[in-house]
């Protein structure tokens, strides 16, 4: 068996990326703040209580990683067990210091079948052949441009050779995309579940201000 350590950067099978997408929870507060509105609270109670929230990111992204892992796990993995993917296991979620160029990333290890490659490259020759969206979009997001460098092959003779990480899953994902799989409605669903099932109140405190020292 073979292990390999990816994030959804070379494998995006779903995003967790919450800088300025809907999975930040900057996005739930204000539902959560017209809710105690609603129930009473007055205005100038509530900006105090915004003046002393603590928001506990580390609930919230172990949370994120609960839906996320079941979407890997249920809704992808089954797809490549004819591949040689065994399983995947190990999610965590990490995080840039600065977000400038980077965004939340999901980490985890997949367990294969000694001989995948050569599973999976039979499928990549059909899928590279007759779907011209996989061939669109290898061009498109492998291709080096003005403020991206790709360290990933975009053509099927380089991509074919599977000699890097990037080219390796990156043929597993041309033809999971080739057997329809769809990411975008799936983090979609993410979100809504989120929505449903995360409640913002669920990870604030409102510690009391420590006294002045006299």
């Amino acid at each position: 068996m073979i292990t390999l350590d990816i994030s959804d950067n070379i494998l995006p099978i779903v995003s967790v990326a919450m800088y300025g997408t809907q999975l930040e929870p900057n996005n739930y507060a204000d539902n959560y703040y017209e809710r105690l509105e609603d129930d009473g609270t007055t205005i100038e109670e509530i900006h105090k209580l915004q003046e002393r929230e603590v928001f506990d990111h580390e609930k919230w992204n172990k949370d994120i990683i609960r839906l996320a892992s079941a979407i890997v796990l249920e809704e992808w993995l089954p797809m490549v067990k004819k591949y040689g993917v065994l399983n995947a296991r190990d999610f965590s979620i990490h995080s840039p210091r600065y977000y400038n160029f980077e965004n939340d990333e999901l980490y985890f290890t997949l367990e294969l079948e000694d001989d995948w490659e050569e599973k999976v490259l039979a499928a990549f020759k059909e899928a590279w052949e007759t779907d011209e969206s996989v061939r669109n979009y290898a061009k498109e997001n492998y291709t080096s441009c003005s403020g991206f460098d790709s360290f990933t092959s975009n053509n099927y003779e380089d991509l074919s050779k599977m000699e890097t990480m990037q080219d390796k899953m990156a043929v597993l994902w041309l033809v999971t995309m080739h057997d329809g799989y769809d990411n975008v409605g799936l983090y979609e669903k993410m979100c809504e579940d989120v929505w449903e099932q995360m409640d913002y109140g669920d990870y604030v405190s409102f510690p009391e201000p420590e006294e002045e020292d006299k």
